[in-house]
């Protein structure tokens, strides 16, 4: 295994419990013999989901991400499947929060990660990072691999010193935009849980047909997307109490979970400045097209 400073202090480090970083590595990839440790690390369950939701919503300064993760922690346990590898699994009493953490998730995604302002933010950054990478490696994708180097040192301090270097409020570049915190306003958005045919409606069709009736006003489309999919899909055993070794699917049990769809919110965004009658405008010219 190739020789690595972070390697080395692993193995350092856990010499005295045993572990290497070959087990480091074999955990990461999902492959090490203690199957439930790679599910802790990546999964819809993982320790990284339970933490963030928590620390998000303290930070938001939101009640969304709230969940008991004292009680759904002690609710963990292990089944064996019949070939004998452990998997993760919740006692039935933890039941409720499981769904209460998986509810956490849905609600922060649809009120906070999707929030429409953090949304456009993320559209005027795509567009700086794009023209900073064009003018530094000529490619508005990714650097050749001779400079990954260099690219992976560009940090938040990098990265907003040189938008602040490029900011021009005659054009209202992008760097104006996040060094000014001057977004571009929504003048549409579907639900949460549109339609197939809205959905592509609003994200295909929207952008160049308003584009031709206000020409000149910079838009933008966006689509938040998120997948409940992926809790009935990666599913996690429930453990029945007062029947040993009986136990039941999450995905199956849970009705909560069933109750949630994928989100597909579709939004977009014009370039108005301050001009509250051009963003009615064209507010309703999306109203009228979609109607």
């Amino acid at each position: 295994m190739l020789k690595t400073p972070i390697g080395e202090i692993i193995d350092r480090a856990l010499k005295d419990f045993g572990i290497s970083r070959e087990d480091v590595v074999e955990v990461l990839k999902g492959t090490h013999r203690v199957g439930f440790l790679g599910e802790l690390i990546s999964s819809p369950w993982d320790v990284d989901k339970m933490d963030y939701l928590l620390r998000d919503s303290l930070y938001c300064g939101v009640g969304y991400g709230h969940y008991d993760l004292r009680r759904l922690v002690r609710s963990l346990t292990l089944f064996s499947d019949q070939v004998g590898s452990m998997t993760l699994a919740v006692e039935e009493g933890g039941l409720h929060c499981l769904e209460g953490m998986v509810l956490a998730r849905y609600f922060m995604f649809t009120q906070v990660y999707f929030h429409d302002v953090r949304r456009a933010y993320d559209l005027v950054l795509e567009d700086l990072i794009g023209e900073l990478l064009a003018e530094r490696y000529q490619s508005s994708v990714y650097p050749d691999p001779a400079q990954i180097e260099e690219y992976l040192r560009w940090d938040d301090i990098a990265v907003l010193a040189s938008a602040d270097k490029r900011a021009d409020a005659s054009t209202r570049n992008a760097a104006w935009m996040v060094t000014h915190r001057r977004h571009p306003k929504m003048v549409f958005s579907t639900l949460p849980h549109p339609d197939r045919f809205e959905a592509r409606k609003a994200f295909r069709d929207l952008l160049p047909q308003i584009r031709n009736q206000f020409d000149g006003v910079r838009l933008w489309a966006d689509q938040a997307t998120d997948h409940p999919e992926r809790y009935r899909r990666e599913d996690i055993p429930i453990k029945l109490e007062g029947r040993p070794s009986s136990w039941k699917s999450f995905a199956q049990t849970s009705y909560a979970l069933k109750g949630l769809e994928e989100i597909g919110q579709v939004r977009l965004y014009a370039d108005v400045g301050d001009n509250e009658s051009l963003q009615e405008k064209i507010a309703h010219a999306c109203r009228a097209y979609m109607a």
